[in-house]
């Protein structure tokens, strides 16, 4: 079982509303449970990871980028 997400620094929460498929749903609720964490926790964790991973995978695409600039030109 993966360890319990920490709790935000006194971060404040936002509500909102999000639409979700059934089964994804579902699949989320099982999981949070037997994690033994809050369906909350679950999707915060989830979503900033899925963030962090997409900004760096951003990150290093512009690296790439630059550095075929600078071979090309140099």
């Amino acid at each position: 079982m993966p360890p319990r997400p920490k709790p935000l620094v006194a971060e404040p929460m936002a509500q909102t509303t999000v639409r979700f498929p059934h089964a994804l749903l579902r699949r989320a609720r099982i999981r949070a449970a037997t994690d033994e964490i809050t369906l909350q926790a679950l999707l915060v964790v989830a979503l900033e990871t899925e963030l962090t991973r997409r900004e760096k995978a951003d990150a290093r695409r512009l690296l790439r980028r630059s550095d075929r600039r600078a071979t090309a030109h140099g």
